[in-house]
Order: structure tokens, then C-alpha cells, then sequence
């Protein structure tokens, strides 16, 4: 059970189940369908979700669940424990819109940025504004889940 009641939403062909197992957990449902609303006997609640579910659009049979970093690992790691954690697990290496400081590396032209623990990501910026070994605030604008994902980070904070 969660110590936090996240608002959670829910989307897509496993939304019974995971509205459930939700409920049960203890969070709050936010944006449901009229037909979990009236299985599940809940209110209509529109408020921003914290964390939102949804099936995956790259990976059949695949749940996508995402939102504020604490309330998905929070959400993650409950559901998780209910199914046993009989689930494959990908998650993302560096959040997306996470900032961090980076440094710069330059191969043929192109750029690549070190975000830390040996993590590069491809930098967007126009050639020649930076030099090997700049160290500068990157945003993930594309965040690397399964294989074969590119890490993508433009320069800036925002």
C-alpha cells in the first residue's frame, strides 16, 4: 500500500485491471472512462494526474506508465509487488526533461554530451559552439528506454 495517494490515469485495453489493482492500492483515479466510473462506482474526478498508464505505442502487450519521478516509482514498484513482479521492467536511463549538467564530447563533427555514470547522450546544437570537454546544462528532450533508443539532449535549462 502506498504511504501517498497519487493521482493516477489510466488508458487502453488493460484499464479494468490496472483501475483496479489501482483502487486497491489506494490511489486516487483521475480522467477515467464512463465505463471505469460506473464499474468501479468512483467520482468523477478531471484533476491532473501524477502519474498516468497507457498502453505502450512501441512494444505490444506493453504498459507505458509516466509522470512525476517519485509517483511513478512509487506506482511502479506497488504494482509490481501485487503481480509479483513477474514484469519485464524498462526504465528510462535519464528522465525526460530531466536537466543536468553534462560535458561535452566532439566526434567528426558531430556532438555528444556525458550526463553522468558513462550515459552519453546525442547533443542537439549548431556546429561549432561548443569544444571537447565543455561542461554545460542539458535538457533530455528524448529519453532512451528499450534497446536501440537514442538519448537525445538539447543545450539550455528549461
Amino acid at each position: 500500500m502506498s504511504k501517498y495517494s497519487y493521482r493516477v490515469r489510466i488508458r487502453g485495453k488493460y484499464a479494468t485491471a490496472i483501475s483496479k489493482l489501482a483502487l486497491d492500492l489506494g490511489y486516487t483515479i483521475v480522467q477515467a472512462s464512463d465505463v471505469i466510473i460506473n464499474r468501479f462506482n468512483i467520482n468523477v474526478n478531471n484533476s491532473a494526474p501524477d502519474v498516468t498508464i497507457k498502453d505502450s505505442e512501441r512494444v505490444p502487450g506493453a504498459l507505458t506508465i509516466m509522470g512525476k519521478c517519485g509517483a511513478v516509482n512509487d506506482v511502479v514498484t506497488n504494482l509490481l509487488r501485487v503481480v509479483e513482479e513477474e514484469a519485464l521492467v524498462w526504465r528510462s536511463v535519464v528522465p525526460l526533461h530531466r536537466v543536468v549538467m553534462g560535458i561535452v564530447n566532439v566526434v567528426d563533427s558531430n556532438y555528444f554530451v556525458d550526463v553522468g555514470n558513462g550515459v552519453k547522450a546525442i547533443l542537439k546544437a549548431p556546429g561549432g559552439a561548443y569544444n571537447d570537454g565543455d561542461v554545460i546544462p542539458v535538457v533530455i528532450s528524448r529519453t532512451r528506454v528499450y534497446p536501440g533508443d537514442e538519448l537525445v539532449a538539447v543545450p539550455g535549462v528549461s
